[in-house]
């Protein structure tokens, strides 16, 4: 796989997480409990939980952090590093062909 391939799947998988986290509910509502947990953190008072809650709901300052997990998966690549990106790849394509068609009304 060349590396011009291997960034492009890298900026998609970064996408397809970043929006997993901060947009989807995810099975069994998961991230949405997620999100909400931290919200009552970040009510109580601390900092640290604020900043957290709000990283958790900005798609684009989650993208940043996993960008950094797709770089490792860039410089250590292996079989399975590339099939992680591959298959997160295929949802970023998937979700953002679904974001443009607006299929799904949020």
């Amino acid at each position: 796989m060349t590396d011009v391939m291997r960034f492009l799947l890298v900026c998609l998988a970064t996408y397809r997480v970043s929006e997993l986290f901060s947009l989807d509910n995810g099975p069994y509502d998961i991230f949405l409990n997620l999100r909400k947990w931290l919200g009552v953190r970040a009510s109580e008072g601390s900092a640290t939980w604020r900043t957290l809650a709000d990283l958790i709901n900005c798609p684009f300052c989650l993208g940043i952090w996993f960008a950094l997990a797709g770089v490792l998966l860039l410089i250590w690549h292996n079989l399975y590093s590339d099939l992680i990106l591959i298959w997160l790849a295929i949802a970023g394509v998937q979700t953002f062909l679904e974001s443009i068609s607006n299929i799904r009304k949020k």
